[in-house]
């Protein structure tokens, strides 16, 4: 368990429960991001293994979520409030810009070589967007 989620429980607990509605029953989680402001490069998640979900919170604008499925094709995705579900192992992708205070939440299962903590996460719910053929990237 990392020291943030040690000297700050209730955020904690509330990220892994509000998990109970973006991920799909049985996802293995081992690990959760909370970022802030970033906008992040083209790249892959080359410790994480199998498929990560990620959901924005908070009032921005833009900031989609472009997923590659060659070098340079992709599908932009808007994740502000709507939970995508893909492989950031497999898939590259990066941020598009965006305007205002940008929160995204991903969780995810690392390989476990490269796990900082890890907790017993029960899903019990998931979201309408991840039925399938919704919000899945194909994989």
């Amino acid at each position: 368990m990392s020291k943030y989620s040690i000297k700050h429980p209730r955020i904690y607990r509330a990220i892994f429960d509000f998990a109970k509605h973006v991920c799909p029953p049985g996802m293995d989680v081992t690990s959760v991001t909370l970022n802030y402001g970033v906008k992040a490069k083209k790249h892959t998640d080359s410790f994480n293994v199998g498929d990560s979900v990620i959901v924005g919170i908070s009032n921005y604008q833009g900031g989609k979520l472009r997923v590659y499925t060659s070098e340079t094709d992709y599908t932009a995705y808007d994740i502000k409030d709507t939970p995508l579900m893909f492989n950031g192992s497999q898939y590259a992708h990066e941020t598009e810009d965006f305007t205002g205070e940008r929160y995204t939440i991903i969780y995810y299962s690392q390989r476990p070589k490269h796990r900082e903590w890890t907790v017993e996460f029960p899903v019990v719910g998931t979201a309408q967007c991840l039925e399938p053929g919704n919000r899945t990237v194909p994989g």
